[in-house]
């Protein structure tokens, strides 16, 4: 149910995003931040979450200042995707991780 409503949403969004003009001037460059630090919430499982957001954060702010715009969002969450894989112990075989759910 989660994928058809991402996919939903975000062509609305892509669609109707432009009749917007400047976020900031509806104030939605705040509602972005509030909406990814409300995912973070309901996401978070504890101290490996921890090491997670920190890495993708530091690794977007770094690459923001070193590379530029639009990179740090594909940096960041590369750099995001590897700390979760290293830190939920990602050297088990697909298969049996899927078994165990």
């Amino acid at each position: 149910m989660l994928w058809p409503v991402w996919v939903v949403s975000t062509t609305l969004g892509a669609l109707a995003g432009g009749f917007l003009g400047d976020p900031k001037s509806c104030g939605f460059d705040f509602v972005f931040t509030a909406i990814f630090i409300g995912l973070i919430a309901g996401l978070w499982k504890g101290r490996s979450t921890a090491l997670v957001v920190l890495t993708s954060g530091i690794a977007s702010a770094l690459a923001w200042r070193l590379v530029g715009p639009p990179w740090q969002v594909a940096i960041g969450a590369l750099a995001g995707i590897i700390a979760a894989a290293a830190t939920t112990g990602a050297s088990r075989q697909p298969a049996e991780a899927l078994n165990e759910r």
